[in-house]
């Protein structure tokens, strides 16, 4: 979103952003309380929201495991796009999930802690490119989501994919045929509408994967 960026770490905890006008703009903020948010906007007058939600995450990634992680979120104007990003006290950024679109993960390579030197040979993971072996739909997240839920899923193969949200009683909310996809991770937003594209109320709600003969069934809740 922005063209170009010069970025600052302050004493007070803040990391500022300088854009090519020379405005200087809270792009993190470590001090903040949870729940506190502010704004960020490119040099075009397009901006996002970003508010920090957690201090207390727990983040395993390919470079291991992260206790303690400060989880910002961000809600771009006028669009349904939402990210997270986790951070790592001492290390820096460690994970970056962007939603609706699909996954986007920092590769931590090494980090330099306490002037410790530490590689993660992250970039030996996967070398053979072989394709998943199991199908898998994994934990929605957010899980209570108020806007809506994101689903990730494993093929191992290709196939045609169709996603069917139930509520509690076993009726059909939505249905979406996703078509055929190959192998490999994929991921999907509900945005929490029904099949008329209206919202549905708070509550619990069933969704179930099926790629070919293969099927999964995942609980989610929103809370509007």
């Amino acid at each position: 979103p922005l063209d170009s960026v010069l970025v600052r770490f302050a004493e007070d905890g803040r990391v500022y952003a300088r854009s090519p006008d020379g405005r200087e703009q809270v792009w993190l903020d470590f001090g903040a309380e949870v729940g506190d948010r502010w704004r960020i906007e490119n040099e075009h007058g397009v901006g996002w929201t970003v508010e920090l939600q957690s201090k207390t995450d727990t983040v395993s990634v390919p470079a291991g495991t992260f206790l303690g992680c400060y989880r910002f979120w961000y809600r771009s104007d006028g669009t349904e796009v939402e990210w997270a990003e986790w951070y790592a006290p001492g290390v820096g950024p460690v994970r970056r999930v962007l939603f609706s679109f699909g996954v986007d993960e920092y590769r931590l390579v090494s980090a330099d802690v306490d002037g410790l030197h530490l590689p993660t040979g992250v970039g030996l993971e996967n070398s053979s490119g072989a394709p998943p072996r199991r199908f898998s739909l994994l934990p929605a997240y957010p899980n209570p989501g108020r806007s809506g839920v994101r689903l990730q899923y494993v093929l191992p193969r290709a196939s045609a994919v169709r996603l069917v949200v139930f509520d509690t009683l076993g009726r059909r909310v939505r249905a979406l045929e996703l078509g055929r996809q190959s192998a490999g991770r994929h991921a999907f937003f509900w945005d929490g509408s029904d099949d008329a594209g209206r919202p549905v109320p708070s509550g619990v709600y069933l969704v179930r994967l099926q790629a070919g003969p293969q099927a999964a069934v995942r609980k989610v809740v929103l809370v509007r």
